[in-house]
C-alpha cells in the first residue's frame, strides 16, 4: 500500500464524524467528531431549554475527560468570537462552577494557571478564549483542567478538559486534535 493511500487512511480514521442532527437538540447543528483514542457518548439535553446539551469524550487509555456545552442561557444575541463582554462573563461563571468542585470535596486544590486566546483550527477559524487551571483531585492526583469558550451563532460553546499529570503528554494531543476537527466545523 502507497504512503500517500495509508496517511489518507489514517487521517479518515482519526477524525471521522457523525452529526448532531438530533431535532431534540437545540442550537446550531455542529458535526461531533470522532477521534481516535477518544470514546464519544450520546448527547445530554439539558430540561432547560437555555441550557442546551452537552457530549462528554473519555480517554480510552487515559484519564482524560473532555466535556463539549452548546448553550444560550435564553439569550437572543451572543456576538461571535472569543472578545465579547458576554465570553468574558461566562467564563467568569464557569470559573465559579469549577469553584464548587473544591466546595464539594472533589478538588483539593486548584489554582489558575494562565489565560489566553487560541485559534485550534489555524488562520480563519473561531478564537476561543482559554483559562488552565492546575488542580489536586481527592483521591487521583494532580492535574489540569482547562475551559475554552466562544460565540457561535448566537450561543456559546464551551469545551472543558481534565486530565491527570501522569497523563499530560497524550492527553495534551488528544485535546488539541479534538479541538482542531472541532474548531473546523465552526468556520
Amino acid at each position: 500500500m502507497s504512503r500517500p493511500l495509508i496517511a489518507a487512511l489514517l487521517v479518515g480514521l482519526l477524525a471521522s464524524s457523525a452529526r448532531a442532527d438530533d431535532s431534540k437538540l437545540p442550537g446550531p447543528k455542529i458535526v461531533l467528531p470522532e477521534v481516535a483514542g477518544l470514546t464519544r457518548q450520546k448527547p445530554n439535553l439539558f430540561k432547560e431549554a437555555g441550557q442546551g446539551y452537552s457530549v462528554s469524550y473519555f480517554g480510552k487509555d487515559t484519564s482524560l475527560t473532555v466535556t463539549l456545552y452548546v448553550y444560550n442561557l435564553g439569550r437572543d444575541r451572543i456576538p461571535p468570537g472569543a472578545g465579547s463582554d458576554a465570553v468574558k462573563a461566562e467564563m467568569l461563571d464557569s470559573l465559579n462552577a469549577l469553584e464548587a468542585n473544591k466546595t464539594s470535596g472533589r478538588y483539593k486544590a486548584i489554582a489558575p494557571a494562565g489565560e489566553t486566546t487560541v485559534t485550534p483550527a489555524g488562520k480563519g477559524g473561531p478564537e476561543f478564549r482559554r483559562r488552565r487551571y492546575e488542580i489536586d483531585i481527592t483521591k487521583e492526583g494532580e492535574g489540569t483542567t482547562e475551559l475554552y469558550l466562544t460565540g457561535y451563532k448566537d450561543h456559546f460553546v464551551k469545551i472543558r478538559t481534565t486530565y491527570l499529570d501522569r497523563d499530560r503528554t497524550e492527553c495534551e494531543k488528544q485535546v488539541a486534535k479534538l479541538l482542531e476537527v472541532l474548531s473546523a466545523e465552526l468556520k
